[in-house]
């Protein structure tokens, strides 16, 4: 079964095996790591993450895209890195912070979720690339 869920990206499609109790979420489940940002829709992610939480694949195998599988507690990394950007996120727009400065943001993740220092540098970039696109399209 396709399912479409948006968040990750606008045509983001998991994988359901029903009878395997799995599904394939692409990059829509991260794990110690930080996501791909530039196409995402935050709104729409948790929204898909909260369904994924949901009784009907509370025991599913969850197989992300860039990592192992996991199961219902491995999906509350993606949860809680969500959340804590769209609440960051929230906070800045409520302050009149512009668009523009987003990208301020990448310094905080990377604190509360690090990453080996060899790959810190290549994670700023590609955070900060990513961090203006979700504060234009972030739903008040």
């Amino acid at each position: 079964h396709l399912l479409h869920c948006p968040g990750s990206a606008p045509g983001a499609t998991w994988v359901w095996v029903p009878e395997a109790k799995v599904i394939f979420t692409g990059d829509s489940v991260f794990q110690d790591t930080h996501p791909f940002l530039s196409s995402a829709q935050l709104d729409d992610w948790l929204d898909s993450l909260t369904h994924l939480r949901g009784a009907k694949f509370r025991d599913h195998i969850i197989v992300p895209g860039r990592s192992g599988p996991t199961d219902q507690d491995g999906l509350q990394f993606s949860l809680d890195y969500l959340r804590y950007l769209r609440r960051r996120l929230n906070a800045w727009r409520e302050q009149g912070v512009p668009t523009k400065d987003a990208s301020r943001l990448s310094g905080a993740l990377l604190e509360r979720f690090p990453v080996p220092d060899d790959s810190k540098d290549q994670m700023e970039k590609r955070l900060k690339a990513g961090l203006q696109h979700v504060f234009e399209t972030l739903r008040t």
